[in-house]
């Protein structure tokens, strides 16, 4: 119990600032110059051309801009909203962070 209370008061204390720059090389790095470009990206990812036209389209929906890492990932997530069992839902949002976790590597 004490070390689980250790860890979460490590965590709370923790900086932010991995994730903000995280999030900041995600917003600026581009996975195409446009809808066909982003969407073939993201199916060399490992993502089928349905989910593809999905999260570009959600990614517009929810104002983000879709031919980068973060806009993508926002639309995968927003597309995993709709569906309705749990253990898709949490795949294709894990899924959507493997794709924040390679661009950690280049902002670290």
């Amino acid at each position: 119990m004490v070390q689980a209370q250790d860890e979460l008061t490590r965590q709370l204390q923790a900086s932010s600032e991995p994730m903000v720059k995280v999030v900041k090389q995600a917003a600026k790095t581009s996975i195409g110059d446009n809808e066909v470009e982003a969407r073939e990206w993201l199916r060399k990812q490992g993502f089928t051309k349905l989910l593809a036209e999905q999260a570009y389209g959600r990614a517009e929906e929810e104002g983000e801009d879709p031919r980068t890492v973060w806009g993508i990932v926002q639309g995968l997530t927003a597309t995993a909203r709709d569906i309705e069992h749990n253990d898709e839902r949490v795949g294709l949002e894990r899924s959507a962070g493997h794709l924040l976790d390679k661009v950690a590597v280049q902002a670290a």
